[in-house]
């Protein structure tokens, strides 16, 4: 079974210190900000989808918090004797599932933006998960600086000999998902526009995790809780 070599970097903190921080990205929005409806959407009831028909609740949640919150929320139901509906997608299903009032209670891996915070949602903070750099296990570089990761994500470092590992081109890839949310990427460099033009874009988590475990020269980066699901189902 392939694992992946994880490299401990403190991107979960909501501060950086030192001149990096002005590339990296804040890891909140303002919470007492929130978007101005018009009064004929604030008058309107949640109204169920096909998916939560004659459901007590109705409940959205992204991939990550699926996976993880699915148990939970079954036994709840079996306990109260209720019926909850819970549907799979993205931050962007679970933000549309609030602003269409198709959901009761909808769930983000990523933190809110400043147009998910619409009048009556109320953000409660589950836990904040630590972002983990990954690399093949045949790479000899177990230790990184903060610094150095975001030079390397900017392509300023392109060889691994420069951070004292093989004689080979740094294989970058990124998944610059959620791109009008704060936190996750935006941790290590704020905007798109700062990566590394020769950066590899993947499309999904297990994409990420697949490249980086076939590949000695790759490095990529995802939420410990995704890296231990993927693992354990795909083998990698």
């Amino acid at each position: 079974m392939k694992k992946l070599l994880i490299i401990y970097v403190m991107l979960a903190t909501t501060t950086i210190c030192g001149a990096d921080e002005l590339l990296a990205g804040k890891a909140f929005t303002d919470p007492s900000k929130q978007v101005d409806m018009p009064q004929e959407w604030l008058e309107q009831p949640i109204k169920y989808e096909k998916w939560a028909k004659g459901a007590d609740i109705a409940v959205s949640l992204d991939q990550q918090l699926y996976p993880t919150l699915l148990p939970v929320i079954q036994q709840y139901a079996v306990q109260h004797k209720i019926d909850i509906a819970v549907q799979e997608g993205t931050c962007g299903t679970s933000a549309k599932a609030l602003k269409d009032k198709i959901a009761d209670i909808a769930g983000f891996c990523c933190p809110p933006s400043e147009t998910d915070r619409l009048p009556g949602v109320k953000f409660h903070t589950l836990g904040i998960g630590a972002l983990a750099l990954l690399v093949n296990p045949k790479n000899i570089v177990n230790n990184l600086t903060f610094e150095q990761v975001q030079k390397i994500f900017q392509g300023i470092i392109f060889r691994w000999s420069d951070v004292n590992g093989a004689k080979r081109m740094i294989q970058v890839l990124g998944r610059l998902h959620c791109k009008q949310r704060p936190g996750h990427w935006r941790l290590i460099l704020d905007n798109e526009d700062l990566f590394s033009p020769r950066m590899s874009e993947i499309s999904t988590i297990p994409d990420m995790l697949s490249e980086v475990a076939n590949n000695p020269y790759a490095i990529g980066y995802e939420t410990l809780l995704m890296n231990d699901h993927y693992q354990f189902q795909s083998k990698t």
